[in-house]
């Protein structure tokens, strides 16, 4: 996106804190599992099978629909999530609109989408926490990654949480990644892929 500055890699910082070589207990963590490849848009197709001609219609979905069946479907295949893949979605889009008014690296963001997401997977995300959560998730990228932007103030703004629950929350997110906050670049490559529109290959 044209608001972030998208230069790859930045180099890591925070360093009198955690080690760069540190590997998070998130060795499982996985940048495509959000992705569901069956639903990948809001139409049905519809074959039918004429004499020396197949038919084919395009039933379109409404938004809600959809939502709900990926909702739906991502439930059933991660029972464990304690949130909704909507509302992680629309999360992630709100931590893009502050990397985008700030200009911020984007590497700071794809840190923190795999923080946000790693944080989800292990159940400490809910819908009670999840705006305190990402804020802290974006702030600890920017400490980790030596990224000086203040962003503070935006991230209230856009997240419509205090700034004092941000902060406080910040401890409690970087103990639930362990004090691990270095990720490898096969797990930040294809956020920074889908941020910049480029192909990614699994």
């Amino acid at each position: 996106s044209s608001g972030i500055n998208a230069e790859w890699p930045l180099r890591p910082g925070y360093a009198e804190l955690l080690s760069e070589e540190t590997e998070n207990s998130v060795d499982t963590y996985d940048p495509f599992w959000l992705e569901n490849p069956e639903r990948t848009t809001n139409s049905y197709k519809t074959d039918i099978v004429l004499p020396g001609i197949i038919v084919s219609f395009l039933e379109y979905e409404n938004p809600e629909s959809f939502k709900k069946d990926e909702n739906d479907q991502f439930k059933e295949k991660w029972p464990e999530v304690d949130i909704t893949l909507s509302k992680m979605k629309s999360i992630k889009r709100d931590l893009l609109k502050v990397a985008e008014a700030k200009h911020l690296p984007i590497m700071v963001l794809c840190y923190s989408y795999c923080y946000f997401e790693t944080l989800a997977f292990s159940k400490y995300i809910n819908k009670a926490n999840r705006k305190l959560a990402a804020g802290a998730c974006l702030m600890l990228a920017k400490k980790f990654l030596s990224c000086h932007i203040c962003i503070l103030s935006e991230l209230t703004e856009i997240l419509r949480v205090s700034s004092r629950d941000i902060i406080a929350e910040e401890f409690k997110v970087l103990a639930a990644l362990k004090f691990s906050l270095h990720y490898p670049h096969s797990a930040i490559l294809p956020h920074y892929k889908r941020l910049m529109g480029m192909p990614i290959d699994h």
